[in-house]
């Protein structure tokens, strides 16, 4: 066994599961190759192909055959008569020395020098490229066989590298000074003391960011200090969906468009869901936060068409300056602490996020940067902590069970509990007493916790050993990739979730909808998700809530008894990060919430809100007298279908509702569609729901129903993401930032008359 645990810890052997997995998935995720090249690249290859057609015909050619060998015999004996001339010179007289010796060395090149008929040599994808691609039709087995040996040999000296570095890792404290510091569970409802100051200051930035309030028209003037009172300013949130690529792209687009009108610069948090967090991660890495360079950035790696978990993604990181270091450390650190292995997920967790942040400008030095991936220290390198930024937020969910512990009044008592723990019910029962909730679970740079919990832990601890609150061991941070992982474990969701996702593009009433409804239907019945539903599970992690006795004073929970904790994409409760927007220690005046979903088109985008205002015991209703007008589109032509879409979708790209906390019975949680049941009273949160519909720009591109644009593809095109971007940047700039600028305005105007309110009742 110990030598088991020494192979299954060594780099050559993760690094082997790895290649294979890569492998697998190129299998499964191929496609024409054609398909995924540019122009550029196929007018490469067809040059080639035909200078090689060329050059085998003269070699298979009789006549080319004995030219070339009366060739290079007459080549030997001019060269040996020449060789024979230089050394008689040379014995002669010594002071042709130096003639003799440049003579040999060209001599020497000429003779080393081959003639290949190949003249074409394909680079790599990758832009640090161990070697050039040979010309495969003329090479022989010994040429293949030893260039892939010296692959492997690099490959070995790289595994040998990431040995060393992440020894060193745990040693380094100047690079990771929180080896030496104990970390301890924050039970609290309230929000982090640096999570307070950064509000402060933000809203500060931008209360003197007289432009950007001017275009909002709210003028200095108002003031009679001249300046606007940072306590009205609106805190505005933005939060993207999850869908795959689609969400990726389609979220970064409207981000572009919101940093066109400066909201971006005057956004306090930006949260996502599955997809999204991809966008944020590499907006706040690779691209210093500025979204256009990014969709650039998206481009020139859509340029590799490469799937990014097949081995052509792993011979891209893997052939970048400590490629390897990044793909593999996250796993070793991992399973050298000891607490939990690693599966597929955390593999799949290191190789997109290394492939998706790695550098493809050739100024940048280095293209992976083990800062960047520190995601704690981004809190001072973003300029977060001095409100220069908004405050980025990955999110997961944890499921659980509600389970009827007993009867009492009549009433049924029930008790949420981690649902790897709860005991499956009876089948008669099942219905009655047991329900899958979702924990919402959050990742900023400060804290890794869950409001539902009211337990938080520092950012730069979270993977370490906890036991009642205490960190039990020290090692470096978690890597940023490992926490992507979770928040973008959608591959292990369960099955149930890819067939309501199906079912939503599936015209309804025909045949396979039929089948699959009542597949999903049997799958729940019969609890075939736990057992057999997927086998790809997701990655666990030390449960920082383990221990024993109660949290603390002020909270009267007990610790759990689960030593992993197991968080996942938290697409599968809701594919909106709403909730974390709405918590006690954390309330957005404006929500900006971008809806990428493949279900926009249908009542399920609603059912979300609904079932969000449920969950989080809000009552929420339409603001009609905020609603979208029709947008001055400068570049307005009589194009049929344009005209059809504006009809169509009109009101519906940036629906505006305003929002209450339930305090008595006086109203139901949840989303009331009727505007007599609208309360008098000032909303205390706007959120304004942004669809990704069809744009007038773009008539024939259809984001749900086009071929490319689905949740599953992993493969674009970089047309391809002009043509999603073009339209999701469209919507906004067209529809949602007009409708802000009047939400903006009245929650201004709101938040200044309670604060005046305020200040004549303390007079």
């Amino acid at each position: 066994m110990p030598i088991a645990r020494v192979i299954r810890h060594s780099p050559l052997y993760l690094y082997l599961k790895l290649y294979g997995l890569s492998v697998l998935v190129s299998l499964f995720a191929s496609r024409p190759i054609t398909g995924r090249l540019s122009g550029q690249t196929i007018q490469q290859i067809d040059r080639i192909r035909s200078a090689a057609e060329e050059a085998l015909i003269r070699r298979k050619t009789d006549k080319a055959k004995q030219a070339f060998r009366d060739g290079r015999k007459q080549f030997n004996e001019i060269t040996k008569v020449q060789t024979k001339h230089l050394l008689d010179a040379l014995s002669i007289n010594r002071k042709h020395n130096d003639f003799f010796t440049s003579a040999r060395a060209a001599h020497t090149s000429q003779k080393n020098h081959s003639s290949h008929p190949f003249p074409y040599a394909i680079k790599t994808l990758a832009l640090d490229a161990d070697t050039h691609f040979p010309a495969l039709p003329l090479q022989g087995v010994r040429q293949r066989v030893s260039r892939v040996v010296q692959r492997w040999g690099r490959r070995y000296k790289d595994l040998n590298m990431v040995k060393k570095m992440v020894k060193e890792d745990r040693q380094d404290l100047k690079r990771y000074p929180e080896i030496e510091s104990v970390a301890h569970v924050r039970c609290s409802n309230s929000a982090h003391e640096e999570e307070i100051k950064f509000i402060r200051k933000r809203a500060e930035n931008v209360a003197s960011d007289a432009e950007f309030l001017k275009r909002l028209g709210i003028p200095a003037s108002e003031s009679s200090t001249g300046s606007v009172h940072p306590d009205d300013i609106p805190r505005i949130a933005i939060g993207g969906s999850g869908g795959g690529y689609r969400a990726t792209f389609g979220f970064l687009a409207s981000l572009q468009g919101l940093h066109s009108a400066k909201v971006f610069d005057s956004t306090f948090w930006i949260s996502g869901v599955s997809g999204s967090c991809w966008t944020i991660a590499a907006l706040f890495t690779v691209a210093q936060q500025d979204p256009n360079a990014l969709l650039q950035h998206y481009k020139d790696v859509a340029d590799e068409a490469v799937h990014p978990m097949s081995r052509g993604a792993l011979d891209v990181v893997a052939r970048s300056p400590k490629g390897v270091y990044f793909l593999l450390a996250p796993l070793l650190t991992k399973l050298r602490d000891g607490y939990v292995g690693i599966g597929i997920m955390d593999m799949y967790a290191t190789l997109t996020s290394s492939y998706q942040l790695l550098s493809r400008s050739p100024h940048a030095r280095p293209r992976l940067s083990r800062s960047a991936f520190a995601f704690s220290k981004m809190w001072q390198s973003a300029g977060i902590a001095n409100g220069k930024a908004p405050m980025p937020i990955f999110t997961a969910v944890r499921i659980m069970h509600r389970v009827a512990t007993g009867e009492k009044n009549g009433k049924i008592q029930f008790e949420t509990k981690d649902a790897s723990l709860s005991k499956p019910l009876p089948p008669s029962e099942e219905g009655r007493f047991s329900k899958t909730l979702f924990q919402w679970w959050e990742m900023n740079p400060l804290e890794v916790g869950s409001s539902e919990e009211s337990a938080w832990v520092p950012t730069w601890s979270y993977g370490r050993g906890f036991v009642s609150g205490e960190s039990v061991s020290k090692s470096p941070e978690i890597s940023l990739s490992m926490l992507l992982g979770q928040a973008t474990s959608a591959p292990a969701g369960p099955m149930t979730g890819y067939i309501s996702t199906l079912l939503a593009t599936l015209p309804q009433g025909t045949i396979m909808s039929k089948l699959l409804s009542k597949l999903n239907d049997f799958i729940r019945h019969k609890r075939w998700e736990k057992r057999w539903g997927n086998p790809i599970r997701g990655a666990d992690e030390p449960n920082p809530l383990f221990g024993s006795g109660s949290r603390s004073e002020h909270n009267q929970k007990e610790w759990e008894g689960r030593r992993r904790l197991k968080l996942m994409d938290s697409g599968m409760s809701n594919n909106l990060p709403n909730h974390i927007f709405s918590t006690e220690a954390r309330w957005a005046d404006i929500v900006l919430a971008f809806d990428q979903s493949s279900d926009v088109q249908t009542g399920a985008a609603l059912a979300r809100l609904n079932e969000f205002a449920k969950e989080r015991n809000l009552f929420m209703a339409p603001a009609n007298d905020l609603a979208e007008c029709e947008a001055c589109v400068n570049s307005v032509t009589a194009d049929e279908k344009a005209s059809l879409i504006r009809q169509q979708f009109h009101g519906k790209y940036a629906q505006v509702f305003r929002v209450w906390k339930v305090k008595d019975d006086e109203f139901q949680p949840g989303l009331d569609l009727n505007p007599e049941h609208t309360p008098i009273t000032d909303a205390e949160m706007y959120l304004i729901y942004c669809p990704l519909l069809p744009n007038a720009c773009q008539p024939d591109f259809d984001p749900v129903t086009s071929s490319f644009s689905t949740s599953y593809n992993l493969v674009w095109k970089p047309e391809e993401i002009d043509i999603l971007a073009n339209t999701a940047r469209a919507n906004t700039i067209d529809y949602v930032i007009p409708t802000l600028k009047r939400v903006y305005r009245r929650m201004y105007k709101e938040k200044k008359a309670r604060r005046l309110r305020g200040i004549s009742h303390t007079q």
